[in-house]
């Protein structure tokens, strides 16, 4: 067994390269994975059904929250660490199987209880199929832990396109000969199974039959740290739907889930490749406190400018968006997504703050600011729930903005990032998206004669045109509060050395060369 597996690579000398190079395989992974599932999505809803979504949402809605209980957080848990041996991490893995194996096996022994629960007999079966996934994300962790480790960014990104594209396909397959719910179940299990078989072969680690190891103790706590934190969020991310599902039934958790996940695609796609890196890279500058600021500054303000800008634009066109993309018989969804979208840019920065908890080591504070969220958000969603789902949506919106200041005063505590540091970066953006999205709000129905002109368009007309006013107005304003155009030709600078013909190392995200 060689130590290239274990060893962390403490050169900073093309760190940066790393980190942009990374990030490009991710993101540009990560935009190929939108665009399948946009496209998925797309053909999905035309040969299922809203009670289809609805019923499969009532099962992932606990699977979700209970998904990392195999992983432990033992993979982050191994990225993290100042050194690693064989032994350790064939002890960890052993850990993740049993875990994973159990929480299987339990799941569905308690799938009655959803029935009960819901009231909804087919809930069983499904509930039994989605828990194999736990198995095989238990069987994956510790080699794409070890991945990431080795900072192998690229790699990941392939794999991350494989499952996803395998499970698109057979879910597409399955619905088209007419097998309903279970195309959306049996999709569940695949991209693990997939992501899996990858991890494996990728990594070239194979686990020995080590029980005990020495120093395995601290990267169990901080694992169950990570877990617990990340179970947190997972419960703070689907306690809407069980709400819904157990206050309205499948029908109108069906709609409200096929517009969350609109929404939350961007977050997903985004945040999963940047997360990696930005964990990965401010793990090695945790030494240097200014070096630290400054990467973690840039790095925000590339997510608030892209993210806000996204919130704008996800709130006035978000009804035309649901009819283009899934079809008249979605419109309902419509209102959902169009509540969701100011939450689009807040999601993306909260996302922001567990990078500094992950990389400073301090998993427990996470766990501590998470339950905080938890309970925060689960009472404003249960007082939207007297709304009806728009009700649970605007909660939902409204929640994020007002956790956001305190979630990075507690977050940058432990390293001096002060809450005024990062509000400077933030505000301009968060300005110019009110801006954007209240200017065209009122020239689509309050002033006659653009209103006229927008109700005689098709819906993608409508899509295109509100999008590239909003998108306009949103930069233009972005440049006068600056009072600089360096904030876009940042963007567009970093765009270019993300490029895939482009492999030069010398910048990265968050630090000008």
């Amino acid at each position: 067994m060689t130590a290239r597996h274990f060893e962390l690579e403490r050169s900073q000398k093309d760190l940066k390269g790393r980190a942009v190079r990374g990030a490009a395989a991710k993101l540009l992974s990560n935009l190929g994975g939108a665009a399948g599932q946009l496209l998925s999505g797309v053909i999905l809803a035309r040969l299922l059904v809203p009670d289809d979504f609805g019923l499969v949402a009532m099962v992932t809605a606990y699977t979700m929250i209970l998904a990392d209980v195999g992983e432990l957080g033992l993979g982050q848990a191994v990225v993290q660490a100042e050194k690693l041996t064989h032994e350790q991490v064939s002890k960890l893995f052993w850990i993740n199987v049993g875990l994973s194996a159990g929480m299987a096996v339990l799941f569905s022994a308690l799938s009655p209880v959803l029935v009960w629960f819901y009231e909804e007999p087919r809930l069983q079966p499904i509930a039994i199929t989605i828990s194999i996934g736990f198995i095989f994300k238990g069987l994956g962790a510790q080699h794409l832990g070890l991945l990431n480790r080795g900072m192998r960014f690229s790699e990941i990104a392939a794999l991350e396109m494989a499952g996803s594209t395998v499970s698109i396909a057979l879910a597409v397959t399955l619905a088209w000969f007419g097998w309903g719910y279970w195309a959306l179940a049996v999709r569940r299990v695949v991209v693990h199974l997939v992501t899996c078989i990858g991890a494996w072969s990728l990594s070239g680690w194979k686990p020995g039959f080590h029980v005990r190891a020495e120093g395995t103790g601290p990267l169990i706590r901080y694992g169950a740290y990570t877990f617990g934190a990340q179970a947190l969020f997972n419960a703070r991310q689907n306690i809407d739907k069980v709400l819904i599902g157990w206050r309205y039934g499948a029908m109108p958790l069906g709609l409200y889930d096929r517009a969350q996940q609109l929404f939350v695609l961007p977050f997903n796609q985004l945040t999963s490749p940047l997360s990696s890196v930005a964990v990965s890279t401010l793990s090695r500058l945790r030494n240097e406190r200014q070096r630290y600021h400054r990467y973690y500054l840039e790095a925000i303000s590339l997510v608030a400018l892209v993210g806000m800008m996204m919130s704008a634009v996800v709130t006035v066109v978000g009804q035309d968006a649901v009819v283009l993309v899934l079809g008249a018989q979605w419109r309902e969804s419509g209102v959902f997504l169009t509540a969701f979208g100011p939450g689009v840019g807040m999601l993306l920065l909260s996302s922001a703050q567990n990078w500094l908890h992950l990389s400073l080591g301090r998993a427990d504070r996470s766990l501590r600011w998470n339950l905080v969220v938890l309970v925060a958000s689960a009472l404003a969603l249960m007082m939207g729930l007297l709304f009806g789902p728009f009700g649970v949506a605007c909660a939902y919106s409204v929640m994020l903005h007002v956790l956001l200041g305190p979630g990075f005063w507690y977050a940058g505590k432990p390293i001096g990032l002060s809450v005024s540091a990062v509000a400077s970066v933030v505000w301009r953006y968060w300005a110019s998206a009110l801006v954007a999205a209240a200017l065209c709000w009122y020239l689509q129905h309050r002033v006659a004669f653009t209103s006229g002109v927008y109700v005689e368009l098709n819906v993608l007309s409508r899509v295109l045109a509100v999008s590239i006013l909003c998108v306009s107005v949103y930069l233009l304003c972005t440049v006068v509060f600056h009072g600089s155009t360096v904030p876009v030709s940042r963007v567009l600078k970093l765009a270019a050395q993300l490029a895939p013909w482009r492999r030069r190392p010398e910048a990265s995200i968050g630090e000008p060369a």
